[in-house]
This record gives structure tokens, sequence and C-alpha cells, in this order.
């Protein structure tokens, strides 16, 4: 199978009973993009990284994009993630884009139910949103994109 047919893909591991579960691309609206990112902390040495992958309406990928950010609180990479993906973004010339984001509290840290620190990258956050484009947020509990970003990261 091509690669390209894979990034269409998104697979669920349930860790309980050790299941995957392929669920396809939901299509967005024509000409949306979506980005899907997280923020992971090694709970050993408190070493992070945060990235994160732009797919096309059609689910193609459009841009992959992640970093290693050093020691840090698991908030602090999930909003390094945001930040980063909407540069990513915004620089790859997608002017209406989706975020999906399995932090709850980052996503409300930055639409404002809730502050709990670190509030520069929720600024830094607001700053990219701000600018002259249409962005939407859905929280996605269900963590369908880190079998990806796990991919990503360990080939590197």
């Amino acid at each position: 199978m091509t690669i390209l047919f894979w990034s269409k893909v998104l697979m669920r591991v349930t860790f309980e009973s050790q299941q995957i579960v392929f669920t396809w691309w939901e299509a967005l609206r024509t000409r949306w993009y979506k980005l899907n990112m997280n923020g992971g902390v090694d709970m050993r040495s408190g070493s992070a990284i945060a990235g994160g992958i732009v797919r096309s309406y059609q689910g193609d990928w459009v841009v992959g994009y992640g970093r290693n950010i050093g020691v840090s609180s698991i908030l602090e990479a999930e909003l390094r993630a945001i930040v980063d993906g909407l540069e990513t973004a915004w620089e790859k010339g997608v002017r209406q884009l989706l975020i999906e984001s399995d932090s709850r509290t980052a996503v409300d840290q930055i639409l404002g139910a809730k502050m709990v620190g670190l509030p520069r990258l929720a600024s830094e956050v607001h700053n990219w949103i701000s600018r002259d484009w249409q962005v939407d947020w859905r929280f996605d509990m269900y963590h369908e994109h880190q079998i990806w970003l796990l991919m990503l990261y360990t080939r590197q």
C-alpha cells in the first residue's frame, strides 16, 4: 500500500484490549484543511516533543512538522504543537483551518474557558488565529492522530 493511501486512514489504538480500529478520513468542507497535532512528554526525563500534520479537505498530506522542545509540561507541549501548527499552516497558504486537539485543557485555555498557566503560549495562539483566516476548533478525545505522530517521531 502506498503512503498516500495510509495518509487517509487513521488508527485508533485501544490499549486495554490491544485492539486497533481503522477509521477513514472524514472529509472537510471544500478548501478547508485539518491540523492534527500533539505534544508528548517522557515521564522519566521530562523531555518533550511537539508536532503534527496538516491535511487537505480530501485527506491528502500537505505538511508535517515536529521538534524537541526540551523539558516541559504536557500542557506546554500541547500548546507549542498548536502554535507551530498554526505557523506551519499559515506559511503553506492555508486560510481555512480546522484544528483538532486531544487536549481539553489546552483548548479551554485558548478559548478562555479556564486559565491554568502558560499565558505566553496562549497569547501566541491568539496572535495566530487573529490573522485574516478562518479557524475552527474541535476537541478529539479519541486521539486518532497520535499513531501518526508516533510514527513521525520514531523515524527521526
